[in-house]
């Protein structure tokens, strides 16, 4: 992984600065060269996994319509993110215990919530790597 170094507010509201290490991304990796990789030493077929991750996106889109969130235990938890549709606001608190008109609210985004075995496992393996470097570059 290569990193670089950016400034970043201290967030302390005192308007002071740090630099913080940020990483440079790579470009992309194609999803039928993931798929490979997934495939390898396996002796599961990749057009396999391509199912497999396909019914899994299906199933997570139908939960997270209905409410729910998704925890596949290696990687972490997925869920919806709501928003009220553009043009249209919430409605004071007061009113919030009636019944409210649903065609307002929308689904904007999902969110991701790495679980920490996930992230403890990247740490590790990314204290590991020897792939490591600095790419300083002015602001």
């Amino acid at each position: 992984m290569e990193y670089t170094f950016v400034e970043i507010n201290d967030m302390t509201g005192s308007g002071e600065t740090k630099m913080s290490p940020t990483p440079v991304h790579s470009p992309q990796i194609a999803y039928k060269d993931f798929l490979k990789e997934c495939a390898r030493g396996t002796g599961i077929d990749a057009g396999i996994f391509n199912s497999v991750l396909s019914r899994v996106a299906d199933r997570m889109i139908f939960y997270t319509e209905m409410g729910h969130s998704v925890k596949i235990d290696p990687l972490g938890t997925f869920r919806a993110k709501l928003a009220m549709k553009e043009g249209f606001s919430a409605p004071p608190k007061e009113d919030l215990k009636t019944r409210h008109n649903t065609e307002n609210v929308e689904i904007k985004s999902m969110n991701f919530i790495a679980s920490k075995e996930f992230v403890n496992e990247f740490i590790a393996s990314s204290c590991r790597s020897t792939n490591i470097s600095i790419s300083i570059s002015p602001s």
